[in-house]
């Protein structure tokens, strides 16, 4: 703020720069980035400033672009840009691992980067290295730990989108429904038109009505699949995903066309189309669970 009045009082590119450090010691990286790009791009100051807002902020590799625009070897660009260098390569590590669906690794390198930064310095880069990492931790079924890195990115983000967007998603593979919603809510109030959000919230509120209710549940499940799979495996509407597994083991033992093979052609017809239908509830269930 103080730097904000001075500029009211002194016109010049190093009162400038004062607002922009200013800023960027205050995690308001956008409007850092926003003030650099009315500045001469090609001072070494002003370059080294964008890089700064820009790597703090999680664009390591557009930092490292900025960087390579100084010609000198000025010595705050070249330890900068050498720190970066070290940063990008395992950032570039975990997005390749990832992509080839070996997530340890990738989730390893993302821990590396952690170790290298400081969350109140760069807690753009930060949130975004613990969302990737939140990202494989959910492929490899770890949803517990992907939510508390997402709750630790979002501590210093709070109005990170992707982070509120995905932790909604893994809330919901938690069954937190409720906080699913919250999140979303909080998403909502950011961007509205965050593409699929009106929908979402709509599937959240379903899912929250179908554990209240029931048989709200089980006329919902009807109407979205198209028949009754919770009359098929003979359970209540508010059975969890063991009762419907214990009730699917049970009917299809008894109805598997292996037992029916004794049977008149027609029992092993009526037989087979049993087990289909009883297989189709099992896994319409499930996939709802």
């Amino acid at each position: 703020y103080s730097c904000m009045e001075m500029l009211q009082y002194e016109k010049s590119l190093s009162a400038d720069l004062s607002v922009i450090e200013a800023l960027i010691m205050c995690r308001r990286y956008a409007d850092a980035l926003s003030r650099l790009q009315a500045l001469d791009s090609s001072t070494t100051e002003v370059v080294y400033l964008t890089a700064e807002a820009q790597w703090r902020s999680g664009l390591v590799t557009e930092a490292i672009r900025t960087l390579s625009q100084v010609s000198s070897r000025a010595d705050k660009c070249a330890a900068l840009r050498e720190y970066l260098d070290e940063i990008g390569c395992l950032v570039k590590k975990a997005r390749r691992s990832a992509s080839e669906e070996v997530h340890l690794d990738s989730i390893e390198a993302l821990q590396s980067v952690e170790r290298l930064i400081d969350a109140e310095a760069c807690s753009g880069l930060y949130a975004d290295i613990l969302r990737r990492k939140a990202s494989s931790l959910v492929c490899r079924g770890c949803n517990e730990e992907a939510s508390a890195a997402l709750d630790s990115a979002l501590r210093w983000e709070p109005e990170d989108q992707k982070c509120l967007l995905m932790r909604s998603k893994v809330r919901q593979k938690l069954k937190d429904y409720h906080g699913a919603m919250a999140d979303l809510s909080i998403l909502q109030s950011i961007n509205a038109s965050t593409p699929g959000l009106f929908k979402m919230m709509q599937k959240i509120a379903c899912t929250i009505l179908e554990t209240k209710d029931s048989a709200y549940r089980i006329k919902s499940v009807k109407r979205r699949t198209g028949f009754d799979p919770f009359g098929v495996l003979g359970i209540p509407g508010d059975s969890d995903e063991l009762a419907i597994r214990r009730a699917y083991r049970q009917l299809a033992a008894q109805w598997h066309p292996d037992k029916w093979l004794q049977k008149t052609e027609e029992q092993q017809e009526a037989a087979s189309m049993k087990f289909k239908e009883i297989k189709m509830a099992y896994e319409t269930l499930t996939t709802e669970c």
